[in-house]
């Protein structure tokens, strides 16, 4: 079963701009519902956090990372596949399409994530 896809909208022309498979928060750890405005934005980074069962993640060098809501943020992360639920909270998504998003994406950008 998928769980997620990014889609981005042209807000002055009403057409779709980008549509991608994402990765979402397992179980516990889930990813937000709701609207968030991007506050801070980083071309890499360090990111940890943990998943519910325990283990921790440290991971550096993480990629066109848009921040959103309480450490959440929408940023490349590398996964055999995308479209489940694999994250301890955030949106990642494959290269290509977090690049994209990178260059679309502005401080006070809004991000929706809906189920």
């Amino acid at each position: 079963m998928l769980f997620g896809a990014l889609d981005f909208l042209a807000t002055n022309s009403g057409k779709w701009i980008l549509h991608s498979l994402t990765n979402t928060g397992v179980p516990g750890a889930n990813t937000p519902n709701g609207t968030w405005a991007v506050y801070a934005r980083f071309p890499s980074t360090r990111m940890t956090g943990c998943f519910p069962h325990g283990e921790c993640c440290n991971d550096p060098d993480v990629r066109f990372v848009n921040y959103f809501w309480d450490g959440r943020a929408v940023h490349y992360f590398p996964r055999l596949a995308y479209g489940f639920r694999q994250s301890t909270g955030c949106v990642e998504l494959p290269l290509k399409a977090a690049q994209r998003a990178y260059g679309m994406i502005h401080i006070g950008t809004p991000v929706m994530v809906m189920p």
